[in-house]
C-alpha cells in the first residue's frame, strides 16, 4: 500500500491521534508494517511521533496541553496543580512539567510536545475541572 493511501486511511478514522495498533487495525497489517509506515508518513512531515506507540496528524496543533489527554489513555485526566494554575494565570511561575491529575497509575511521560507528570487521584475525587480550548484543566 502507498504512504498516500495509507494516510488517506489512517485519516479517515477522524481522530486527531492514533496508537499503532489502531493504525494495524485500520490498515489491517501487522503493528510492526503499522509502526514502519507511521514512521514513513512521518518522514513526509504528514505525522509525529508522540511517545512510544502514539502518533499525532502533523496539520494537528502543536499545543503540549492538548496531547495531555492523550498520555494516559485509556484513562482520562485533565492538567492540574501548579499547571493549572499557570494555565490560568493565576501564577507567574511557568512550570517545567505539565501536572496531570488522572485515574491511571503514577508515571512520568515525556513527549515530543514536553514532559508529563502523572498524578493518580482516587475516583471519588477526580472531577472539578473545566474545558477550554479543547483542554481540559
Amino acid at each position: 500500500m502507498s504512504a498516500i493511501a495509507a494516510f488517506a486511511k489512517l485519516r479517515a478514522i477522524g481522530y486527531p491521534y492514533l496508537t499503532t495498533r489502531e493504525a494495524a487495525a485500520a490498515l489491517r497489517a501487522s503493528a510492526s508494517s503499522a509502526s514502519r509506515t507511521l514512521r514513513t508518513l512521518s518522514a513526509h512531515g504528514l505525522t509525529e511521533r508522540v511517545r512510544h506507540g502514539l502518533w499525532r496528524f502533523a496539520e494537528q496543533s502543536p499545543d503540549a496541553r492538548l496531547v495531555a489527554a492523550e498520555v494516559t489513555r485509556p484513562y482520562p485526566a485533565y492538567i492540574s496543580f501548579a499547571s493549572a494554575l499557570a494555565a490560568h494565570g493565576a501564577i507567574d511561575q511557568i512550570p517545567r512539567e505539565t501536572s496531570l491529575a488522572s485515574l491511571s497509575r503514577p508515571k512520568r511521560v515525556r513527549t515530543a510536545r514536553g514532559n508529563f507528570v502523572v498524578h493518580r487521584l482516587a475516583p471519588e475525587v477526580f472531577g472539578g475541572f473545566e474545558v477550554k480550548d479543547d483542554v481540559a484543566s
